[in-house]
């Protein structure tokens, strides 16, 4: 929506876009970007359309004649002004500071962006609790993994916040097997295979990858993904948090092994 121009002292180019109740409050030294519900996601990270949406719903990025010329892919600025974020309840309004060595404003929008869209916060405590409709042997099987979560994560980790996304929502109809590959839990790999084969002494492929596409139904075990960075960022709303999680969960990462060391149950 634009204010009228009459008696603000605005420009007819400046706008405030109205943003969901929800909006998460972020600090100024990540509100690095103005955020619409209209911006669509970029998983493919093409970046084009981006700046096409940029240049046409937020003229107010290039408020000063200079800074329209600034690309902001220019890898070689050291400073640069951009337009920050002061979110509120209603809408945000646009205020303009020094940045140093911003470089990656890309990135940064599109982490905002899951951020505005976040509107299912919760903690693991609860989806440690939650009920959930299953077969009595998956539920056996669940059972051994909420043991696990107990057992290994550090101290505090019911409180851990993390948007409850849906399966689809964050891999689509037919995960890529790319991406499936790279999936990492927060739980030791060997343990979570005995979770599933109490007996097993190896493990092959094709059963690795069954178990991890068993373990992404369930999203007590999705909030667990620590990688890939996409996905993590998705989960935790932002990179920050993100990186935050992998911290807390640093001293089991010897224990998250690939399917070749994990074979030998």
């Amino acid at each position: 929506m634009e204010p009228s121009a009459s008696g603000s002292g605005e420009s007819q180019t400046q706008k405030r876009s109205v943003i969901w109740m929800h909006f998460t409050n972020i600090s100024e030294a990540n509100a690095k970007s103005n955020l619409c519900k209209n911006i669509y996601s970029h998983k493919n990270g093409n970046i084009s359309n981006l700046r096409k949406h940029l240049k046409t719903k937020h003229p107010t990025l290039s408020l000063e004649g200079e800074r329209a010329k600034r690309r902001v892919e220019d890898e070689n600025m050291p400073r640069c002004k951009r337009n920050l974020v002061s979110a509120s309840s209603q809408q945000y309004t646009e205020s303009v500071e020094d940045i140093p060595e911003l470089n990656k404003i890309t990135t940064i929008l599109i982490h905002h962006f899951w951020m505005a869209m976040a509107t299912n916060f919760v903690t693991l405590g609860e989806l440690w609790s939650s009920h959930v409709e299953m077969e009595e042997e998956d539920e056996a099987i669940f059972s051994r993994i909420k043991v696990l979560i107990e057992n290994h994560l550090p101290d505090g980790w019911r409180d851990w916040k993390v948007i409850d996304w849906k399966k689809e929502d964050l891999f689509g109809k037919k995960i890529d097997h790319k991406v499936l590959n790279k999936i990492r839990f927060a739980l030791p790999t060997l343990e979570l295979v005995k979770a599933f084969y109490p007996e097993a002494t190896s493990v092959g492929e094709k059963t690795y990858r069954n178990i991890k596409l068993r373990l992404l139904d369930w999203n007590l075990c999705r909030a667990l993904i620590m990688s890939p960075r996409q996905v993590a960022c998705q989960l935790r709303g932002s990179m920050a948090q993100a990186e935050l999680f992998n911290k807390a969960v640093e001293p089991l990462k010897h224990t998250m092994r690939s399917r070749e060391l994990t074979s030998e149950v």
